[in-house]
């Protein structure tokens, strides 16, 4: 149980200390936490962690990081169906790819459906309207 605390707070405080500036600190625990997820086969919560590197990545400008943190998280949630984290993953897919230049890409990532997703309603004719 101790190990599970350790991951989570680990990855946690980790983030929480990027924000407030203390980036080197603050990225060594969130991977050291990271690290504590995978030794402990955390695979529901890794995209969590993950989510949160990435973000850190964003306020850093270390887009290859964030992509591949991106990248992971999302092939997990592929991997395990648990899709609570997708849609901030794929905004923050987006961020860094539009950061890397890549704005095409940037632009379908974020509008790719989840397979989640709702499908869209008919549409109704406004009243009136020929049909």
């Amino acid at each position: 149980m101790r190990g599970w605390f350790r991951a989570i707070t680990g990855g946690l405080r980790g983030w929480a200390l990027c924000r407030l500036g203390q980036t080197r600190e603050g990225i060594e625990a969130l991977r050291h936490g990271i690290e504590l997820m995978r030794k402990l086969g955390a695979r529901i919560l890794l995209p969590y962690h993950l989510h949160l590197l990435a973000d850190v990545s964003v306020l850093l400008g270390q887009v290859e990081q964030g992509l591949a943190a991106v990248g992971e998280a999302l092939a997990l949630i592929e991997e395990t169906g648990a899709r609570v984290f997708e849609s901030e993953l794929r905004r923050l897919q987006g961020e860094l790819l539009r950061m890397a230049g890549r704005e095409e890409e940037a632009l379908l990532s974020s509008l790719r459906p989840t397979p989640d997703s709702p499908p869209n309603p008919p549409r109704e004719s406004p009243p009136g309207a020929a049909r």
